[in-house]
């Protein structure tokens, strides 16, 4: 890693997520080994910035991943700036590959479909019970799988049926459960928690949720759980752990839940991102109507 890119990266630390600081480095870095950056800032320029976009755009990339590469140069541009490490009118910040570009609604299930989902584990095996509260607390809660796995016991008050969600920065959020989830939990803790050994080597004791050896779960193992159990259920590709929480935040909006407090269960930063799953409650409803309305149809009614 180039050390200027060092430096960025201990700036961003606690100014963006891990998966963004990351994202931002590989970009920042691609960068530098594209311009055969050998430690003079001088070579940052605005026509470097825009030979190095143009080779991207000749590849074929996704408007998507485009994006997010201008992005993290710009990201990148900005903090050179503000360290002083390039004059002001050497290089300016990017826009975006393709300004138009549209962001796929999140994907959410129906409670039709959750609940079939929910279904499959066999609560007769530690596994099947440990898996069907891990899917039940996120559609209860609207819990990120990171932060699922990183639960210890505390964070649930069985008493007053909340649970206390560590987010960015520290931040914390107390999400409500449901009676059904509270009881697959206290059985889980009950006959599957209490029995996992507890010491030895590559126990977790502090964790709520792990393997039977008394181990952490990894998040890759975790989802592709979820994939057999989807298609045990009959679901397609669609319907994945991620699509449990979009689900959480999709169905209280569904219910008339105003934006904010929804915002406030999952954790957004901003309600902007929140009122992304109102529109995609929306534009559900709207394919649904145009799908399943005998006039709305291609062809159907006749003409006057």
């Amino acid at each position: 890693m180039y050390s200027i890119a060092e430096q960025f990266a201990a700036h961003l630390c606690g100014r963006v997520s891990t998966g963004t600081s990351r994202a931002y480095l590989s970009d920042v870095n691609g960068f530098l080994q594209a311009i055969s950056f050998a430690g003079n800032t001088d070579a940052i320029t605005d026509g470097a910035v825009e030979a190095y976009l143009g080779a991207l755009r000749e590849q074929g990339l996704k408007p998507a991943t485009l994006n997010r590469k201008v992005s993290s140069i710009n990201a990148f541009v900005k903090y050179l700036k503000q360290a002083e490490l390039v004059e002001y009118s050497q290089v300016q910040t990017q826009s975006l590959a393709v300004q138009n570009y549209l962001r796929p609604f999140p994907e959410f299930l129906s409670p039709a479909d959750v609940d079939r989902l929910l279904q499959v584990p066999d609560l007769s095996t530690p596994t099947g019970l440990r898996d069907r509260a891990m899917m039940e607390l996120i559609y209860a809660s609207g819990i990120q799988v990171k932060e699922l796995l990183a639960l210890h016991p505390w964070q649930i008050n069985f008493k007053k049926s909340r649970l206390v969600v560590e987010g960015k920065d520290g931040a914390q959020r107390s999400v409500p459960l449901y009676p059904q989830c509270l009881q697959l939990l206290q059985r889980y803790c009950r006959e599957v928690l209490s029995a996992l050994p507890s010491d030895g080597e590559g126990a977790s004791q502090d964790l709520l949720f792990r393997n039977l050896e008394g181990g952490p779960l990894s998040r890759q193992g975790f989802c592709k759980q979820v994939r057999k159990y989807a298609a045990r259920a009959g679901l397609g590709e669609g319907a994945t752990a991620k699509a449990l929480r979009q689900s959480f935040a999709a169905h209280l909006l569904q219910s008339g839940a105003p934006i904010q407090n929804v915002q406030a269960l999952v954790g957004h930063l901003t309600p902007q991102s929140t009122a992304f799953y109102h529109n995609a409650v929306r534009h559900a409803a709207r394919t649904s109507y145009k799908k399943h309305h005998p006039k709305a149809k291609s062809g159907g009614g006749k003409k006057q």
